[in-house]
């Protein structure tokens, strides 16, 4: 799994290598050694204003679909993992890193 920042409209997309219908795909140490991320520079804004660390906010569907994911939930207790991004506890490539893991194991739908 590539994802990569669309230069014209600055967003985040993910897509498939050929040829990975393996187990690594599953595994969340294969998918995280796979990703190659470039983040767009408001990924730490949208994440602080979708964590609540901003006056305005912006929606689950927002957040996943700057990240390139079609999806209208997050789990609430996601927002963990988002606080310890602006914390600077991890990086936004972690942070995209977990979304994308929880994507394409079903919990974000």
């Amino acid at each position: 799994m590539q994802i990569f920042k669309n230069q014209t409209n600055n967003k985040v997309s993910a897509t498939s290598l050929v040829g990975t219908n393996d187990s690594s795909t599953t595994d969340p140490a294969a998918i995280s050694q796979n990703l190659q991320t470039i983040i767009s520079p408001d990924l730490l804004l949208d994440i602080k204003k979708w964590n609540g660390n901003t006056t305005t906010t912006v929606s689950d569907s927002k957040l996943l679909s700057d990240m390139g994911i079609k999806a209208n939930h997050i789990p609430f207790w996601v927002t963990n993992i988002a606080k310890w991004v602006t914390d600077g506890k991890i990086s936004e490539q972690d942070f995209v890193n977990a979304i994308m893991y929880m994507h394409t194991s079903g919990i974000i739908k």
